[in-house]
């Protein structure tokens, strides 16, 4: 029972997405390893920690589920657990056993508080020594989430830390800047590039944040910086910024870039 169903995962990783305790017993019951991993290194307890499960959590973990396991993210249930704001299923694990660093699971937190926009325990963490870098599976960061939220906020206390990399990039090679400026958050723009966010930082598409202005405001905070803006710069499909707000009819932005030649 060790082979990938239809869609990939194992059978016990998808019995534990869809929280079938039943079929998870029964998997389980058929000697199935319970530690075995999706092509990213995931396991079933993994899945089962971010989704805060608690039941199902125990059950892996009296069946033998080693919590201190890492994915290619280096990950562990327990950091996983941490960036979905799950409390309960981290204090399970550690009573299991795991030795996840507490600095490591409270940038983890971060990454949760961070999109909710929740200043007060933002601060309190930081101000236990929490990894302010921390990043999650998609190799998104506390100031990542914050500015992809909009939780104007936290991007302002995160970005008072000198150790704050501003230019950290997600999976995609995205910035918290790109992040913004394609959700709109113009607020969130203007603090980033004021705290010498690269303007010109491109992501796998090429796309620079101005590729990304959402709207005529959030392409007028980046504007505030046109000197530092490099026009010229092409996308994977070779528009610069100008032409490929043209083919997509941004009006209002095309007519801002125009206004600048």
């Amino acid at each position: 029972m060790n082979i990938s169903d239809t869609f990939g995962d194992p059978p016990l990783i998808h019995c534990v997405k869809e929280q079938n305790l039943e079929l998870i017993e029964f998997v389980l019951s058929q000697s199935t390893k319970v530690d075995t991993k999706e092509s990213n290194g995931m396991t079933a307890l993994m899945h089962a920690s971010l989704l805060g499960n608690e039941e199902i959590v125990t059950k892996l973990l009296e069946k033998g589920a080693d919590p201190n396991i890492r994915d290619k993210k280096n990950m562990t249930a327990t950091l996983h657990a941490a960036c979905h704001g799950k409390k309960k299923i981290i204090v399970i694990l550690k009573k299991a056993g795991d030795k996840t660093d507490i600095k490591e699971i409270n940038g983890a937190f971060l990454i949760y508080l961070a999109k909710k926009g929740d200043v007060k325990n933002v601060q309190r963490l930081l101000q236990k020594g929490a990894d302010v870098n921390f990043a999650d599976s998609k190799r998104w960061t506390p100031l990542i989430c914050a500015a992809h939220y909009g939780r104007i906020e936290v991007v302002k206390e995160l970005l008072k830390l000198p150790s704050v990399l501003v230019n950290a990039q997600a999976a995609m090679k995205t910035t918290a800047l790109h992040h913004s400026a394609r959700e709109g958050h113009a607020d969130v723009v203007e603090q980033l590039v004021s705290h010498n966010a690269d303007i010109n930082l491109q992501d796998n598409l090429g796309f620079t944040p101005l590729f990304y202005a959402k709207d005529e405001l959030t392409a007028q905070k980046l504007l505030l910086f046109k000197d530092k803006i490099d026009f010229s710069l092409k996308n994977n499909d070779g528009l610069n910024a100008l032409d490929f707000h043209k083919k997509k009819k941004n009006s209002k932005i095309v007519e801002a870039l125009e206004n600048l030649q």
